[in-house]
């Protein structure tokens, strides 16, 4: 962390950049910038190279927060960010990891409701990240203890419930790290992924995920139970034309059904090195994984192939107030039936959501509605209460 905190607050809502800019005064910040939309957070940042710390609404008018995420360059010139949102959890959650797939120096996430109790304490891990990591560092586990975790198979994981929308049956899990310690923080997915991306230890956290990933599998079979299990995988896996190789040796290695695997991408990541790219997600599905696209609108797809589109959270966040969305959320759905191909959709929180997107023709979700992040321990006995009966469902 700087020694001098210039930041820049990016909220529509002008009660909430006063209380943000309180808090920060009260942390120390040298200079606080109010910005009410990502456009307006755009000329800020171009104007005011400084700002070494960003506050980051999700949900704003004319550019929403992951949109602000996606203009911004990975580059270490850039602020640490903060992600807040009203949004559930899940949803912040996956906006924060999709700002670390783009190799963006997010610090973690805040719930608004809560965020005089939780953005202080993040503040403060930001410092003590500085003083074992003087370039400013944002990783709260470090790059060591992150090697020795994975070299001995300690990572653990939190497992998503994803569902048949339409029967309510589990259909897959979606992974995310979790630190074997106890504490919050510590403990805390973008925290991991901060420290990977970092310390160039993306490959070995998406194979120890995968490692783990496994050993569950086995155990959830015993438990009648067969999920489909969505993985990340980051721009740092779509250039290495080794990354499938490491991939089948350990899926044979565990005995892990190879097509029960779904490595999540984006089209943006894609578009960086389109050859190496098309190389390393072509021989997956050779291998028999699956692989779904993360989108927000009908990509160009030509030359990707997919059997899920993953619906970025922003899409069924504005459902109800947002034409576009049911528009933009239709038309994929028409693509993924045009490629015999199945939409994912990710943060779901209502009944109302849920209806709208089975007749918009979604066939999978997760979210609040349906579950929070778990235990893979928990998952069996999820499903058991699920169904309401004693035996323990397959999956759909």
């Amino acid at each position: 962390m700087p020694n001098a905190i210039r930041a820049l607050i990016v909220d529509d809502d002008e009660d909430s950049r006063v209380l943000f800019s309180a808090i920060l005064e009260e942390f120390g910040a040298a200079s606080v910038e109010l910005a009410n939309s990502g456009r307006a957070a755009l000329k800020v940042l171009a104007s005011n190279p400084a700002i070494n710390l960003m506050l980051c609404d999700l949900r704003m008018p004319d550019m929403d927060g992951v949109a602000l995420l996606r203009e911004l360059p990975p580059t270490g010139t850039l602020p640490a960010i903060v992600l807040i949102s009203g949004v559930e959890s899940a949803t912040l959650a996956i906006a924060g990891r999709a700002g670390l797939a783009r190799g963006l120096n997010v610090l973690g996430t805040v719930a608004k409701h809560d965020a005089l109790n939780q953005l202080l304490p993040l503040l403060e891990h930001w410092r003590h990240a500085a003083m074992e990591a003087p370039d400013g560092g944002a990783a709260r586990v470090g790059a060591d203890e992150l090697r020795e975790a994975l070299a001995g198979r300690r990572m653990g994981i939190s497992v998503l419930p994803v569902i048949n929308l339409a029967t309510g049956k589990l259909a897959g899990v979606d992974v995310a790290p979790y630190w074997p310690e106890s504490g919050v923080a510590r403990s805390d997915p973008d925290s991991l992924l901060a420290t990977a991306q970092r310390h160039d230890l993306l490959d070995e956290l998406v194979l120890g995920l995968l490692d783990v990933v496994a050993a569950c599998h086995s155990r959830w079979e015993d438990e009648q139970l067969d999920p489909l299990v969505f993985l990340p995988i980051y721009g740092a896996q779509l250039t290495n034309v080794a990354f499938p190789d490491h991939v089948l040796k350990r899926v044979g290695a565990h005995w892990l059904p190879p097509e029960r695997v779904v490595f999540r991408f984006s089209a943006a990541m894609a578009d960086t090195n389109k050859v190496a790219c098309l190389d390393v997600i072509s021989r997956l599905r050779v291998m028999r994984m699956q692989l779904a696209l993360e989108t927000a609108q009908p990509p160009t797809v030509d030359d990707l192939p997919f059997q899920m589109l993953w619906l970025e959270p922003r899409l069924v966040a504005d459902l109800a107030s947002n034409p576009d969305c049911r528009t933009r959320i239709a038309a994929l759905a028409g693509l993924a039936r045009a490629h015999e191909a199945k939409l994912v959709a990710t943060g779901v929180q209502t009944a109302q959501q849920r209806m709208w997107l089975l007749e918009l023709g979604c066939d999978l979700g997760q979210g609040a509605l349906i579950a929070e992040a778990m235990s893979p321990n928990e998952l069996a006995d999820w499903v058991v209460k699920r169904t309401g009966s004693g035996r323990r469902a397959g999956a759909a």
